[in-house]
C-alpha cells in the first residue's frame, strides 16, 4: 500500500505546484505530464488483484473488514490533501477563468474519482 500512498503524496505536491503566480506554460506542462504518467491506475488495479479473499469464518472476516477500513481510511487521508489541492486549482481556473488549467483539471479528477471507487470498494470488505 505504501507505493499508492507514496502517488498520492507525488500527485499532490505536483498540483500544490500551481500557484495563480506561476501560471506559465511550462509549468502547466510539467504538471499535466506528471498528473497524466501517473501510474496510480494502474497500482489501484494491482493492489486490488492482490487483496487477500474475503474469509469465512465469522471472527477472521471482523478482522479482514477491519483492515480494509484503516486501509480506506488511510487511503481517504491522503486523497483528501490532492481533493483539497484539485480544488484550490479549480478555484484558481474559475477566477481567472483560464482555460488552460482543464486538462490539469480533467485529469486530476479521473484520478480522485478512481481513488474514491477504490476506497468505497475497501469499505465494502469485498
Amino acid at each position: 500500500m505504501q507505493p499508492l500512498l507514496t502517488e498520492i503524496k507525488d500527485l499532490t505536491k505536483a498540483l500544490a505546484g500551481l500557484r495563480s503566480d506561476n501560471i506559465v506554460i511550462d509549468n502547466l506542462d510539467r504538471i499535466l505530464a506528471q498528473v497524466k504518467g501517473s501510474d496510480i491506475l494502474n497500482q489501484l488495479d494491482q493492489y486490488k488483484r492482490s487483496m487477500p479473499t474475503v474469509p469465512e469464518d465469522e471472527q477472521a472476516l471482523e478482522t479482514y473488514i477491519e483492515t480494509m477500513n484503516a486501509r480506506a481510511d488511510e487511503l481517504n487521508k491522503e486523497a483528501d490533501h490532492f481533493l483539497d489541492e484539485l480544488e484550490r486549482i479549480k478555484t484558481i481556473r474559475h477566477t481567472l477563468n483560464l482555460e488552460a488549467l482543464d486538462p490539469i483539471i480533467t485529469e486530476a479528477r479521473k484520478i480522485i474519482h478512481s481513488l474514491h471507487a477504490f476506497t468505497a470498494h475497501l469499505e465494502e470488505g469485498s
